[in-house]
């Protein structure tokens, strides 16, 4: 018992150097693959400064993510694979943002095989057939109904949406969350992202994430 503790420990420095050593829209996700098909929704917040005269003002924007994928579990000697489509949308913000748009990506995800300590997982995103992102994942079982999850990404500004302008380059963020599993095949997840973008001021560059995963359970043969 008197070696728990300081493995505990290890484990949750491992998880936060991960953060420091490395987006597109929210994370929404652990590090761990599954078995077969899975769906992931949430909603993406964030605010932007419009400048108007007489005086600038800040505005709440929010964007449905929709996340189905098919994978590979990964075990304590073989990889996990997973890989599906991440549609996004400011379906809900009409209002404010007048014709809504949607977005497709192609997300593909290998998580090394597992191990006591840390759940590690290397992604990348695609705009159709343009580089969207590259990403580290990291997560930590703490029980089996809590654990926590980080990333560092780097996202291709080919285009931004938050500033409605072209941009070219890639953007640094980190994002912290955590995942809640209330059943064996449904769980929530919730997410703070920070964005390092010099263009934007500290409160742009916050932003956030919540979600629900559902797993269809397997029909027994």
């Amino acid at each position: 018992m008197r070696f728990i503790f300081p493995k505990f420990i290890f484990s949750c420095i491992l998880v936060f150097t991960v953060f420091l050593l490395s987006g597109c829209f929210s994370t929404l996700q652990t590090a761990k693959t599954s078995d077969g098909f899975s769906f992931t929704g949430g909603l993406y917040s964030y605010t932007i400064e419009k400048h108007s005269y007489p005086e600038s003002h800040y505005e709440d924007h929010y964007l449905l993510i929709l996340m189905p994928r098919y994978g590979w579990a990964a075990t304590e000697k073989k990889f996990g694979l997973e890989g599906g489509i991440r549609l996004v949308s400011d379906l809900l913000d009409q209002e404010k943002s007048g014709k809504p748009f949607w977005i497709f990506l192609e997300e593909f995800k290998l998580q090394i095989p597992r191990n006591r300590y840390l759940d590690l997982a290397f992604g990348v995103d695609f705009w159709l057939i343009l580089p969207g992102s590259v990403y580290i994942l990291a997560s930590k079982d703490l029980s089996k109904t809590f654990a926590l999850y980080g990333s560092g990404e780097l996202f291709g500004g080919l285009y931004s949406i938050t500033l409605g302008e072209n941009k070219t380059g890639f953007y640094p963020k980190l994002t912290l969350g955590s995942e809640i599993n209330f059943y064996k095949n449904f769980s929530a997840l919730i997410e703070i992202e920070n964005w390092f973008n010099t263009g934007w001021d500290a409160r742009e560059n916050i932003r956030f994430a919540a979600g629900v995963k559902v797993i269809p359970a397997k029909r027994e043969k």
